[in-house]
Order: structure tokens, then sequence, then C-alpha cells
């Protein structure tokens, strides 16, 4: 049973990581899938970042939003997180990918012209 888990959950930026901390009576995994399309398209293959950790109980891992596959994102984009212990007991979660765009740079307008 997974007795507590530390997440933070609000949305991530690309290149960032988030540390995820569990414990339970049994060795966990962790799960990582990015997308960046919903819903995924047909052949979704995973990302380097994405993949299944083993965890055991009061370790940390980390949770990262790959650049390279992120940057390019226009919407819709999320990482999905599920950790699961041996005995079947599963937490999921979903975080949103925030990707800042730069408005392009205007010229500037002299004042009496």
């Amino acid at each position: 049973m997974i007795r507590e888990v530390r997440f933070d959950t609000r949305p991530i930026h690309p290149g960032e990581k988030r540390p995820l901390q569990a414990w339970a009576d049994t060795s966990m995994s962790v799960a990582i899938k990015c997308f960046v399309k919903s819903p995924p398209p047909p052949g979704y293959r995973p990302c380097p970042a994405c993949g299944v950790i083993t965890l055991e109980s009061g370790e940390t891992t980390y949770v990262e939003a790959d650049r390279a596959t992120f940057e390019k994102a226009k919407e819709d984009s999320r990482l999905d997180v599920t950790l699961k212990d041996q005995t079947g007991d599963q937490r999921d979660y979903q975080l949103r990918v925030v990707v800042e765009r730069q408005a392009p740079e205007s010229e500037p307008v002299e004042a009496g012209a």
C-alpha cells in the first residue's frame, strides 16, 4: 500500500525537474509518459524522458519535462506520471506543461512623430 507521496503537481515548464518521493510497503514503479498532442497520434512512441523507474520506499526520483520534446509543442501538452506498488495500489498524476511564447518585438514608436 502506498502510504505517502510528495510530488508537486502544478504546471511545469520545459526543462524543469520535479522531485517525487513516496513511501509504501513494497517497492514501486514510476511510469512517465509525455504527450504533446491530445489525443496522442497513431503510432505514438515515447521520447527519451519517458519510461519506467523502480523506486524504493522513501527514495526520491525526478520527473522532467524534456525541453526538446515540449519546446515545439503548441498546446495540450502534459506529463502523465503513474506510481504503482507491487500490491496494485496506484496513484495517477497529470502535469500540464506550460510553454511560454515570447511576443515578437515591435519597432519603437517615437512620441510626436
